[in-house]
C-alpha cells in the first residue's frame, strides 16, 4: 500500500507519497507546492488543483491521508487551510482514492510521551494508524512487522472515542481518548481537562507495561 501524506495550505501545500514494494520501504515522490500569495484567489485554488492532480497521477497512491488541523483564533489563515483541504478532497474523489484524514497533534503527543519514557529507560515506539480498516486489511506478516504480537504493552491516544482501539492495544493496553461529548473551548484548555496529554500518554503506557509483565 503507498500513501500520499497531504500537509494542506495554500501558500504552501507539503505531501509525500510512502509505501511498500516488494518488503521494502519506498519514496515515490514528495515534494511542497506553492502558489504566489499576490495572485487571485481562484487562480491560486486552480494551480493547486493541478499540481495535486499531478502529484496523484505520477505517485498513484492507494489512499490520500489529509492532515485535519485545528485553529483557534487565526481566521484568516483557517480559511486558507481550508480551502487548500478542499481542493486536495476534490483531487482524491476525481482519482477515486480514497481518504482518511488525520490530526497530527495525536502523533505529537505520542512522541513527546515517548520522550518522557525514554528519559525513565524505557523504550518505546510509535506507529501512525490513520485506519484501523485499513491497517487490518494489510497482510499478517506486515501486521506483525508494525505491531508484533510479542510486544503487549501497548498504548492508543486519540481525541476520540476509545472502544475502536480495544483490539489494537488488546487485554494488557490502554486508551487515552474522551468517550463523551458536550465540552467546547479551546483546544489546549480540553486536552489537559480530559488528560489527552503526554503526561497521560507517559502514564498509560507505564500501566500497560505494569500489566504486561505481571
Amino acid at each position: 500500500m503507498f500513501v500520499l501524506g497531504i500537509d494542506p495550505g495554500l501558500t504552501r501545500c507539503g505531501y509525500g507519497c510512502v509505501g511498500r514494494l516488494r518488503g521494502t520501504e519506498v519514496v515515490r515522490g514528495a515534494g511542497v507546492i506553492t502558489t504566489p500569495p499576490d495572485a487571485p484567489l481562484a487562480e491560486r485554488l486552480a494551480e493547486l488543483r493541478r499540481e495535486l492532480d499531478g502529484v496523484v497521477r505520477e505517485c498513484l497512491p492507494d489512499v490520500v491521508a489529509l492532515e485535519r488541523v485545528l485553529f483557534q483564533t487565526n481566521a484568516r489563515t483557517a480559511m486558507s487551510v481550508g480551502q487548500a483541504s478542499g481542493i486536495a478532497l476534490l483531487v482524491a474523489a476525481d482519482a477515486g482514492v480514497p481518504v482518511v484524514e488525520y490530526s497530527a497533534n495525536e502523533v505529537k503527543l505520542a512522541v513527546a510521551a515517548r520522550d518522557v519514557l525514554a528519559a525513565e529507560g524505557i523504550s518505546a515506539r510509535v506507529v501512525s494508524m490513520p485506519s484501523v480498516e485499513w491497517f487490518r486489511q494489510q497482510d499478517a506478516s506486515y501486521q506483525e512487522e508494525v505491531l508484533p504480537a510479542a510486544v503487549r504493552a501497548r498504548v492508543s491516544v486519540e481525541a476520540g472515542i476509545t472502544p475502536p482501539w480495544k483490539g489494537i492495544v488488546g487485554d494488557c493496553g490502554e486508551s487515552v481518548g474522551i468517550d463523551h461529548y458536550g465540552a467546547s473551548a479551546a483546544e489546549a484548555v480540553l486536552s489537559a481537562e480530559f488528560g489527552i496529554t503526554a503526561d497521560a500518554v507517559a502514564a498509560a503506557a507505564r500501566t500497560s507495561l505494569a500489566r504486561a509483565r505481571a
